[in-house]
């Protein structure tokens, strides 16, 4: 199945991801994604698609990203910006203005010491922003449960059913299950019924979309 009304997105650093073509593979929704360097498209699953995603493949992501011209400014695969023509001397070290391509700071500006860009791992991203999501050493894969039994998780800010996150940016999962198989975000007057009772096993064949008008517990469909 797939939903040609989906945008797609391209991202700073030329990545593509083609919300255009989603399809679904045993009850599991995957998107083609273009790397922004080396231009090959594979599929990803569409819950991997968090804020700290950047679209490149892993060996392009572990690429040295520091080739630059001193004149100029560099983009990394993070989208966080070096002004390499910016540099200047600061108690005898040389610094460089950065603005963080981070998901949480809003593109905040800092001054770096140079020669910490030389590390391999290095993502121009600010403190709040290089902790979070996988990068954070609480990171669980953006899927919890709440005190309910209910599977939440959390979705970046260019996915397609974004407007159905609650303040922490987590969905339940059971409707977004639903959302992604009919096309749309659900509303507020729908609510998602588990066939079997369990309200971990968010299989498509185990959901079914329900009006609130319709007596949900102990639901059974006709």
């Amino acid at each position: 199945m797939t939903s040609p009304n989906r945008k797609n997105v391209v991202m700073p650093n030329g990545s593509v991801i083609f919300w255009s073509r989603r399809s679904s593979v045993d009850g599991r929704y995957f998107v083609p994604v273009k790397c922004g360097v080396c231009k090959i498209e594979r599929a990803v699953n569409t819950l991997g698609i968090h804020e700290g995603f950047t679209g490149l493949c892993k060996e392009c992501g572990f690429v040295s990203r520091r080739k630059f011209n001193r004149d100029s400014i560099q983009i990394l695969s993070s989208g966080s910006i070096i002004y390499w023509n910016d540099v200047f001397y600061s108690n005898g070290r040389r610094r460089v203005p950065i603005k963080c391509g981070g998901p949480f700071c809003g593109g905040s500006i800092r001054d770096v010491a140079v020669h910490t860009t030389d590390a391999d791992d290095f993502t121009g991203m600010c403190r709040k922003c290089a902790h979070a999501f996988d990068r954070s050493g609480t990171w669980t894969g953006g899927r919890k449960k709440n005190v309910d039994g209910y599977v939440l998780v959390k979705l970046a800010s260019n996915h397609p059913m974004f407007e159905m996150v609650n303040s922490d940016g987590y969905v339940l999962e059971h409707r977004l299950v639903v959302a992604l198989a009919i096309g749309r975000a659900l509303t507020s007057d729908e609510i998602v019924h588990h066939k079997n009772g369990i309200k971990s096993d968010n299989r498509l064949e185990n959901l079914e979309l329900l009006q609130k008008n319709q007596y949900h517990p102990g639901y059974k469909p006709s």
